[in-house]
């Protein structure tokens, strides 16, 4: 009886003089689910493109929270609302706060936000009652994706979540 199991390389060798490679075309990514990529995606941009708020509420400096209490907030005064879509104008200083919208940008000077729910607040001024610690509650700039990083390899099949991916870009 003669073997006619073939070596691993032999087997790959004779596929690979089957096979030819197929075409590629682009296709607008609304077309693109259930293709595969035929080269790697990577990131143009950082997403988000900017340090951001990931609630409604109030950005500031949250070292200058350091000694709020309930009994003793801390109050600061409201320099302009900034909602979704828009950019500050003006930069935050020390005993301000910029009233914003959730996805909105962080403005300049400031460095946590502070939920809207707990605070008390009017047009004016927010009163703090609790310690925000710094660097706390902000979504930074690429956090979701930095410029230059792969975002899906070559010969993967483009799902959902890919497309939602690729959008941002």
């Amino acid at each position: 009886m003669t073997d006619k199991r073939m070596e691993a390389q032999q087997a790959i060798d004779v596929l690979l003089n089957i096979v030819k490679p197929v075409e590629t075309e682009p296709v607008p990514l609304a077309d693109a689910l259930g293709r595969v990529l035929a080269e790697d995606m990577i990131a143009e941009y950082d997403i988000p493109p900017f340090d951001r708020s990931p609630f409604d509420g109030y950005a500031l400096r949250g070292e200058e929270t350091a000694d709020a209490t309930t009994d003793h907030p801390v109050v600061f005064s409201v320099t302009e609302d900034i909602p979704c879509g828009s950019m500050p104008t003006m930069p935050v200083g020390k005993g301000q706060a910029g009233k914003v919208s959730t996805g909105a940008p962080m403005p300049e000077g400031t460095n946590t936000v502070i939920k809207y729910e707990e605070t008390r607040f009017d047009e004016k001024t927010v009163s703090v009652f609790s310690y925000e610690k710094p660097g706390k509650s902000i979504i930074y700039r690429g956090e979701d994706a930095e410029r230059g990083q792969l975002l899906a390899p070559k010969g993967t099949v483009v799902t959902p979540a890919y497309m939602g991916v690729l959008a941002g870009q």
